[in-house]
């Protein structure tokens, strides 16, 4: 049985959110627990398997957003909360009992308290922290550069590294406030460092989350409490 139907993961940018979304997603398919999978951005465009879940009145409200958010999102801030309430709404459709993987949520404190109000019960909700090391403002910044770098084949220009630096910026005003009012509301927080190989880092989340057929392998140190930044 899985033990934590939601599992939402949530980090600085280019900590690897989607990327382990996705694999826990396709593992779980694989051993039988069809997962869904859900994201604010998803949602935004239209595509994903949360979108079948959506009412036309939602799809209306998220057109009706959609220039504040790709306003917003183009200078790297957090879309608009209306987008969470929507997604909290469709994911509370999903057929009973199916596992869902949140990917990059809770994004702010108001995105964690819609999050937090939707769900019938927090015993039900596991958020996975993924952390980079030292200062996560020019360690996320160095990470999505790289990304980018990778994608494009050239040097991002200054447009671009400008809102990747509010990226990761609003990580540590956003991101991390969500975090300390979920920690108050008495979530289970998995803390976890995001740098391993991604294969370790999946092995890693399933081990602590629970989910089945988890391999045995060294979970690493959790971060002590007290030196995380939303105890």
């Amino acid at each position: 049985m899985f033990p934590r139907r939601v599992v939402a993961l949530t980090g600085p940018p280019g900590s690897g959110k989607s990327t382990q979304a996705r694999r826990l997603a396709r593992t779980l398919g694989r051993d039988g627990h069809p997962a869904l999978l859900a994201s604010v951005p998803a949602l935004f465009r239209g595509s994903g398997p949360v979108w079948p879940l959506v009412t036309p009145e939602e799809a209306a409200e998220i057109r009706r957003l959609r220039d504040e958010a790709e306003s917003l999102a183009s200078k790297g801030h957090l879309m608009p909360c209306g987008l969470d309430r929507i997604l909290v709404a469709a994911i509370r459709r999903a057929t009973p009992g199916t596992p869902v993987i949140l990917d990059g949520a809770p994004r702010g404190l108001d995105q964690s308290r819609i999050l937090l109000a939707g769900l019938p019960d927090l015993r039900d909700l596991t958020i996975v922290h993924l952390r980079l090391p030292g200062d996560p403002v020019p360690a996320s910044f160095a990470r999505q550069m790289a990304r980018e770098r990778a994608r494009t084949g050239e040097a991002p220009g200054p447009d671009v590294e400008q809102r990747l630096l509010a990226k990761a910026r609003t990580y540590v005003t956003d991101t991390v406030a969500g975090l300390v009012e979920a920690r108050r509301a008495g979530v289970r927080i998995v803390d976890l460092d995001a740098t391993p190989p991604e294969d370790t880092v999946e092995a890693r989340i399933r081990l602590r989350v629970g989910l089945p057929s988890a391999e045995r392998i060294t979970a690493g140190t959790r971060t002590p409490l007290g030196a995380t930044p939303w105890n």
